[in-house]
């Protein structure tokens, strides 16, 4: 893939993962004003390891429907409910998770009480991930200009 998208124009870049932080949109200068930023490129490795044991995996719930499709309901009954319970514990460990950075910010953050540092870990806690410059309408704080 790499090859293909980018033997005529950077083939420094085909063959490995990227080795520095980038940005999709918003100009060269910096990522600042970009559409998207990808993870960090210290992480790739890892996140691309995590596809391809996804990718690799024997798959139960297709060996579950094949089985239904069998008559036996025992196996997709069984691997709903598997399911269930994980996502039940992935909720807990997000709320634990959620809890432990809003008290990690009380700790670290130290402003004034009507700062706008306050409406933006309201906002963040309801919209983790941020595109670009966000809604400064949300925390109501001025958007960057120049």
């Amino acid at each position: 893939m790499h090859d293909a998208l980018l033997r005529d124009t950077t083939p420094e870049c085909t063959g490995h993962w990227r080795n520095e932080q980038v940005g999709v949109g918003g100009g060269s200068i910096s990522r600042h004003a970009a559409t998207f930023v990808p993870h960090h490129h210290t992480r790739i490795p890892s996140l691309m390891a995590d596809v391809l044991a996804f990718a690799q995996r024997a798959d139960a719930y297709f060996r579950a429907l094949t089985e239904y499709r069998a008559g036996n309901t025992n196996a997709i009954i069984t691997a709903v409910a598997e399911t269930f319970f994980a996502a039940a514990q992935n909720g807990r460990q997000l709320v634990d998770d959620i809890q432990a950075a809003v008290a990690r910010w009380d700790h670290q953050v130290i402003a004034l009480s009507d700062s706008s540092v306050h409406r933006i870990k309201q906002y963040l806690l309801r919209q983790p991930h941020l595109a670009g410059a966000g809604d400064p309408r949300r925390t109501r704080c001025c958007r960057r200009t120049g």
